[in-house]
């Protein structure tokens, strides 16, 4: 696993070239805790410390993976999230959150999340949703690579 942390605005980053997956969590013990699990898949992990930092990422990044809590200062996870799916959407987004409630749910899966996890949450459940979610990644992936050969068939 490859596991890097970012923390300042301009960032170089190597990487081995797996799927991206991008944790944003603005509590540090949580951040490292999400980072370990999401680890445990075949994929690079970032740790962004806040939204901006993830937000920046994403621009510059093809992010397979975003694992990001819906409350946090300054820029809260939805926006993440519809900046996410604006900016691609294959990218798969799960959210966590330690203040769930039905309405935060919802519109959360309204915006495009794969899923949306309450803390504290069970290692196991965070590792199969985005377990899943990485399957759904690169199935988007595949499908999309499958229409462009068509395409170029067909012409």
């Amino acid at each position: 696993m490859n596991m890097i942390a970012i923390e300042k605005e301009k960032f170089e980053i190597p990487l081995s070239g797996r799927p991206i997956a991008l944790v944003c969590e603005d509590d540090v013990t949580m951040r490292e805790l999400v980072g370990r699990v999401v680890g445990q898949l075949d994929v690079d992990v970032v740790l962004a410390e806040s939204a901006q930092h993830a937000l920046d990422y994403l621009e510059n990044n093809d992010v397979a993976l975003l694992v990001t809590d819906l409350r946090m200062p300054r820029i809260d996870g939805l926006t993440l999230l519809k900046f996410a799916r604006a900016h691609n959407l294959a990218t798969q987004v799960t959210m966590i959150t330690g203040y769930a409630t039905v309405e935060s749910a919802v519109e959360a899966l309204k915006c495009g999340a794969f899923d949306y996890i309450r803390k504290p949450f069970d290692n196991d459940e965070l590792l199969c949703v985005v377990r899943r979610a990485l399957e759904h990644y690169c199935l988007k992936r595949e499908n999309r690579e499958l229409r462009e050969q068509n395409r170029r068939y067909q012409e």
